[in-house]
């Protein structure tokens, strides 16, 4: 009886143990799925405002978004490579091109305008559609270019992804496949949409009357062509979005170099603006007076005019204390050099600026930077 025991402690033990093997080979399966899932690793969201969104913009082509849902992932990768490579690609499962010259075939590395797919059954959701925007090898990344990403009435823009992710990349072979990689192409200015339009034909009428004090840096301005992506009146908070179009415009009129893609993406790119920490760049919100300060020095710093701050002279404002220790240094630049002054209250940093004061301020650093 005593050895039958022990058999059975012993089959026991072994049936335990190989109900624990078991269980570590599942956990081990489910890692590795979630490893190979629809990982996202950043991302930043944009209020999808109104039918006909633009959330995103890359080569010329433009990420769109309804109120209540749609388009679909596939139809901008359609539109980008009908508009870019003059090919015609089908997207039933497996990306083919069905007109134009060319072929696609599957890459290890994905390059800009390269196509993601992953199937349903791969995503364990349903099928998706990108484009890529941008690949870190070194981090192991890659950043999408896609529509219809969206969550609680947002659109997910620059999401990032690990590059052994789900997703399987195609790249276009052929005639037209190097067209707008080449090294020797000229980087495409987007084109206008409709929360944003160029300034060479940016009608000012839309602003309403400027009031007498500034009529004449408007003037000057649009001779400098700073003016566009602007949608509130003269006497209104400019909005963070119009701010940056005004900082890139001037910075492009500036140096000569010209940036394509969204506004955020151009006034990243030039080091002027940048989202919050969670990735936001609020476009709508407003911009204060500290803010617009550390945005015009950062722009003079890119056109090497900017000296170094002396940052005795914000002792001259009363609230002096109420200046945010990032915006010190951009406030003192503006104070300094005669740019930017008190309100009468102090230099009042968390005020808001209006349209014409910012046209202002940009026609100064402007003349500032160039003479």
């Amino acid at each position: 009886m005593f050895h039958i025991f022990i058999l059975k402690g012993r089959e026991s033990m072994k049936r335990i143990c190989a109900g624990l093997l078991a269980l570590l080979l599942c956990l081990t399966a489910l890692s590795v799925t979630a490893l190979a899932s629809d990982t996202t690793l950043d991302i930043r969201y944009v209020p999808i405002t109104e039918d006909g969104f633009v959330a995103d913009t890359m080569d010329g082509v433009d990420a769109i978004y309804n109120l209540w849902g749609g388009p679909d992932c596939a139809d901008l990768v359609i539109r980008y490579y009908d508009a870019v490579f003059g090919v015609d690609v089908q997207l039933g499962g497996v990306p083919v091109v069905t007109g134009g010259e060319g072929w696609l075939e599957e890459t290890d590395v994905p390059q800009r305008g390269d196509i993601l797919y992953a199937s349903a059954a791969a995503r364990g959701n349903s099928t998706h559609y990108a484009l890529c925007k941008s690949v870190d090898e070194a981090a192991g990344t890659v950043t999408l270019f896609e529509q219809n990403w969206v969550w609680d009435g947002q659109a997910g823009v620059d999401r990032v992804i690990p590059l052994d992710s789900c997703y399987t990349y195609y790249t276009l072979r052929g005639a037209n496949a190097d067209a707008p990689r080449s090294d020797d192409s000229e980087p495409v200015r987007e084109e206008p949409s409709d929360s944003w339009t160029d300034g060479s034909d940016f009608d000012l009428s839309v602003l309403g009357t400027p009031s007498g004090w500034a009529e004449s840096y408007v003037e000057r301005a649009a001779d400098y062509g700073v003016l566009s992506g602007l949608t509130s009146g003269y006497q209104s908070a400019i909005t963070r979005g119009e701010f940056a179009q005004l900082a890139v415009n001037a910075a492009e009129s500036l140096t000569g170099e010209y940036y394509y893609g969204s506004v955020s993406d151009r006034a990243e790119s030039l080091g002027l603006m940048f989202g919050d920490g969670k990735g936001n760049f609020r476009l709508n919100d407003s911009l204060t007076r500290q803010e617009a300060a550390v945005i015009c020095t950062r722009l003079m710093r890119l056109a090497g005019a900017a000296p170094e701050t002396d940052t005795r002279v914000l002792s001259d404002y009363g609230d002096a204390a109420e200046i945010a220790g990032w915006a010190k240094d951009g406030v003192g630049i503006m104070t300094q050099m005669g740019l930017m002054g008190g309100t009468g209250k102090g230099f009042s940093p968390k005020a808001t600026i209006t349209t014409e004061q910012a046209i202002t301020l940009f026609v100064r650093v402007y003349e500032k930077t160039i003479y």
